[in-house]
C-alpha cells in the first residue's frame, strides 16, 4: 500500500469541510470556495494517480477493477441503501431541504442510480464518485494510447475537456461522462503539479500572482457548479482560478501539516475518511435543518443566511461523521466507506 501522503490529506479533508459549508449555507464566500472545493478533489486525484505503474502493458483493466472497488461500489451501497429513507422524508409535510431533490419522483431517483446522475440521486452530493471513476479511466486510457507522445496527449485533454464542457449544456449523461470529460484538465495540471513538485516551489512571488489571478477569475465569473453543469461565463480564466487556489490549498496545507497543531489532526482524519463524510453529511445536516425548523418554525431559506445556525451544524455533522468512522468503520457496510 502507497504511504500516505499527510498534507494531500489535510487538502482533501478542509477541501470536503468547504463543500459541507456550501450544502449548508447561502454564504457569499460560496462564490470564492466554487473554484477550489470540488476542483481540488480531481486535481488531487490527478496528484496522486501513478501513471508510471498503471500505465504499463497489461495494467489499465487491473486499475479499472480496483477504481470501481473503491469509486462504484460504495456509490450503489450508499443509493440503494439511502433510497428508501428518501422517500420516507420527501413524503413527510415538511419544508425539505432541497439538496435531496425532494420533488423528484421515485421512478427518476430509482432509475437516477443507476446512470449516477446527481439531479436524479437521492444522495446527490455522490454523483462525484462514478465522476470521478470515469474521469480516471479516460484520463489512462488517454496516457496509456497517447502518454509517449506528449504534445499529443495534452492536446488530447484539452479536447476532451472542450467537448465534455460543451456536452453537459445538453444534458447529463450516465455516469456524468459529460463531466468526467471536462475535468480532464484538472487531473492532467494535479498529475503535473506532482511531477514538477509545484507545491514545494511556490514562493511569494507565485503567491501575488494566484491570489491576483483568483481575484480577476471571481470578478468576471459566475459560481462554478459542476453537479449543475455551470462552469463559469468565461471557462479559461475559471480554470485558472480552480488551478490557483488549489495550489495555495495545497501550500497552505503543506505548512499547517508541517507545523503540526490540533488543527491538523482532525483535518488529516477528515481527509482519510473523506468518502465516509462526503456520504453521510447531507442526511444528518437535513435532519438537523428540520429540527430547527419544528423548535423554531425558521425556513430552510432563513436557516442558510444565519452563520450562528450554519457554522455549529457543520461542525457538528463533521465531529460526529467522524467519530461514527472511528468507532465504526470496521464494521459491515461501514468499511465500504472508511479507512
Amino acid at each position: 500500500m502507497a504511504k500516505r501522503i499527510k498534507w494531500i490529506d489535510f487538502a482533501r479533508g478542509l477541501a470536503l469541510v468547504l463543500i459541507m459549508f456550501s450544502h449548508a449555507s447561502a454564504s457569499e464566500m460560496n462564490a470564492w470556495l466554487s473554484f477550489c472545493a470540488l476542483p481540488a478533489f480531481f486535481i488531487i486525484s490527478g496528484f496522486l494517480l501513478n501513471l508510471d505503474k498503471w500505465g504499463k502493458s497489461g495494467a489499465f483493466f487491473p486499475f479499472v477493477a480496483k477504481l470501481a472497488k473503491r469509486l462504484l461500489m460504495p456509490f450503489y451501497v450508499a443509493e440503494f441503501l439511502f433510497y428508501p429513507l428518501w422517500l420516507i422524508v420527501t413524503s413527510l409535510p415538511l419544508p425539505i431541504y432541497p439538496v435531496l431533490n425532494p420533488t423528484l419522483s421515485a421512478g427518476d431517483a430509482f432509475c437516477g442510480i443507476f446512470l449516477g446522475v446527481g439531479s436524479n440521486l437521492p444522495l446527490p452530493p455522490l454523483w462525484f464518485l462514478p465522476c470521478l471513476f470515469a474521469a480516471e479511466v479516460i484520463f489512462l486510457a488517454l496516457y496509456k494510447i497517447l502518454g509517449e507522445r506528449r504534445k499529443i496527449f495534452f492536446a488530447a485533454i484539452i479536447l476532451c475537456s472542450m467537448l465534455g464542457i460543451a456536452l453537459s449544456e445538453h444534458g447529463a449523461l450516465p455516469l456524468n461522462l459529460d463531466l468526467a470529460l471536462a475535468s480532464q484538465m484538472f487531473l492532467l495540471a494535479g498529475n503535473l503539479i506532482a511531477r514538477r513538485n509545484l507545491v514545494d516551489r511556490l514562493n511569494i512571488f507565485a503567491f501575488i500572482i494566484l491570489v491576483d489571478a483568483i481575484a480577476l477569475a471571481v470578478s468576471l465569473n459566475d459560481p462554478i457548479d459542476m453537479n449543475r453543469r455551470l462552469f463559469g461565463q468565461y471557462v479559461i480564466p475559471a480554470f485558472l482560478a480552480c488551478l490557483a487556489e488549489t495550489l495555495l490549498l495545497f501550500k497552505f496545507s503543506q505548512l499547517v501539516t508541517t507545523a503540526g497543531g490540533l488543527l491538523a489532526k482532525p483535518i488529516i482524519f477528515c481527509g482519510k475518511q473523506s468518502l465516509f463524510v462526503l456520504t453521510v453529511h447531507v442526511p444528518i445536516i437535513v435532519f438537523l435543518y428540520q429540527m430547527i425548523h419544528l423548535l423554531t418554525g425558521l425556513l430552510w431559506t432563513e436557516i442558510i443566511k444565519l452563520p450562528e445556525i450554519f457554522v455549529p451544524t457543520v461542525l457538528f455533522t463533521l465531529s460526529l461523521s467522524l467519530w461514527l468512522a472511528k468507532r465504526f468503520g470496521k464494521q459491515p457496510v461501514f468499511k465500504y466507506f472508511c479507512v
